[in-house]
C-alpha cells in the first residue's frame, strides 16, 4: 500500500466520523427541549369574562407593555401578561383592532364606527369621528398622525 493510499484511507474514515458525529449532533439538538412560553388569558377583569375568544386584538410596544381589545373594552399589562387591569374607555361598544405607536398614543377602533385616542397610555381614551356607523375592525399608524381603519361596509 502506497503513501497516497493510505492517505486516501484515512481521509475517508475521518470525513466520515465527523460526518456522523454531526448527524448525531443535529439529532440530540432536536430533542432537547426548546425554551417555551405560556400563555395566560386575561380573565375575568374589571367583572368582565373575555375567555372564549372575547379579545379580538393585542398590540405590545415592548416586552412587558400591552394591551388587548375585544367584547368588554380593553385591558393592559405592565409585565408581560401576567396581569391584566381593564382601562375605562367611557363606551359600551365592542372592539376589534388596537394599535400604538408609543407607550402612551393609540387608538381603539370598533362597532358602530368608533374609533378612541389615547395620549397617556389608557388612562383617557377620547371619542374621534369617524362618520360610519360600520364595525370598524383593524387599525394601524405609521407616526402619531397618520393612519389607516378598516372594517366592514
Amino acid at each position: 500500500m502506497n503513501l497516497f493510499s493510505t492517505f486516501l484511507k484515512t481521509g475517508i474514515a475521518c470525513a466520515t466520523r465527523t460526518i456522523l458525529a454531526l448527524i448525531f449532533l443535529a439529532l440530540v439538538g432536536s430533542i432537547t427541549p426548546a425554551r417555551s412560553q405560556t400563555w395566560q388569558t386575561p380573565a375575568q377583569i374589571g367583572g368582565t369574562n373575555y375567555i372564549n375568544g372575547h379579545l379580538s386584538s393585542t398590540y405590545f410596544v415592548s416586552d412587558t407593555k400591552g394591551w388587548a381589545a375585544g367584547t368588554g373594552g380593553v385591558v393592559v399589562t405592565n409585565d408581560g401578561g401576567a396581569s391584566w387591569t381593564a382601562q375605562n374607555l367611557g363606551s359600551t361598544q365592542s372592539f376589534s383592532g388596537i394599535y400604538f405607536v408609543s407607550d402612551t398614543k393609540g387608538w381603539v377602533v370598533g362597532t358602530n364606527g368608533t374609533i378612541l385616542t389615547t395620549n397617556n397610555g389608557g388612562v383617557t381614551w377620547t371619542p374621534q369621528a369617524s362618520g360610519l356607523t360600520a364595525t370598524l375592525t383593524s387599525v394601524y399608524f405609521v407616526n402619531a398622525t397618520q393612519g389607516w381603519v378598516v372594517g366592514a361596509s
